[in-house]
């Protein structure tokens, strides 16, 4: 039987599959992409492997579509990486 070659990791996948770091995800997509099934299946299983999830937002899309899947304000983006970065004290 014919083996399927398979496609090489994309750099970012590769470095965060090296690195300890903390992982912060952004989902961000036309709302009937978020609301797949299997998207919202990749979001629990990395809230479960530990990445901390912030968003989406709610509203009008770039598509024009209007529901949950749009970026979170880049202020919001910047105060979960500061508070995900910043050691307890």
């Amino acid at each position: 039987a014919a083996q399927r070659a398979q496609a090489p990791a994309a750099p970012a996948t590769t470095a965060l599959l090296a690195s300890s770091a903390p992982l912060l995800v952004a989902p961000a997509m036309n709302q009937q992409m978020y609301r797949a099934a299997v998207t919202q299946d990749n979001l629990a299983l990395l809230a479960k492997r530990g990445a901390t999830l912030i968003g989406p937002d709610s509203g009008s899309q770039a598509c024009g579509d209007i529901g949950p899947g749009r970026m979170v304000e880049p202020a919001a983006l910047r105060d979960a990486a500061r508070q995900l970065l910043t050691p307890l004290q």
